[in-house]
């Protein structure tokens, strides 16, 4: 249930949980079914902190999946596609403090183009830097997705989230790993022009590959 931090082996995280209380469908326990809202939740809880999910749903004596089980499933699956439908990212301005080589190979414009192969990257002496996205006008922020370019591993150690409000930057967020994929839920709206991306340590030269923005939390 711990890492290792540099340990020789690399042990992806995985999830695994039922639908139900237990393993196995029992008729007693139609009425216990999770929720589409508590499956959102494990959803956060686990992708959202670069682990697998592995859900189990259990069929019936007739060797189907129960209705109730369906329902909730389906429910699961439309309220995460409308709470990502709308990347708020795409399209913005996007500044580096730092781009290795100050080549456009590295920019933060990799950030925003839905490709896992490109990533933003600093130069090998710099284990700190940021990236600001100019919204351009107001926007509801409520979740934001990170993703390192995990193929050269996890290096990202600490970092925080700020949002431009009243004139000044205000901090919504402080993290201490990202990994394949992070899943940061603001506790509640924001409503701000500009976002900042503060790294504040990594292992080695930054190379995050993705960095999204979704207004819609609740559905």
């Amino acid at each position: 249930m711990t890492g290792v931090r540099n340990g020789s082996q690399w042990m992806p995280p995985k999830c695994d949980v039922s639908i139900r209380p237990g393993w196995f469908w029992h008729e007693k326990e139609n009425t216990k079914v999770k929720t589409p809202e508590q499956l959102v939740d494990l959803y956060f809880k686990s992708v959202g902190r670069g682990a697998s999910l592995l859900l189990n749903v259990p069929p019936n004596r007739s060797g189907l999946l129960q209705d109730t089980d369906i329902q909730s499933l389906m429910g699961f699956r439309k309220r995460l596609e409308r709470m990502f439908a709308v990347d708020l990212a795409q399209g913005t301005k996007l500044k580096a403090s730092n781009v290795r080589g100050a080549s456009s190979l590295f920019d933060a414009y990799k950030l925003v183009d839905h490709d896992p192969n490109t990533y933003w990257a600093t130069d090998d002496s710099v284990r700190s830097a940021d990236v600001t996205i100019d919204l351009e006008r107001p926007q509801k922020v409520s979740v934001v997705r990170l993703g390192e370019a995990i193929a050269l591993g996890q290096r990202i150690r600490a970092f925080g989230l700020e949002i431009w409000q009243d004139d000044a930057w205000t901090e919504v967020a402080i993290e201490s790993s990202i990994g394949a994929c992070k899943l940061i839920r603001l506790p509640c709206q924001r409503l701000s022009t500009r976002l900042r991306l503060r790294i504040t340590a990594s292992d080695a030269a930054i190379a995050l590959s993705e960095l999204s923005i979704f207004s819609q939390l609740t559905l």
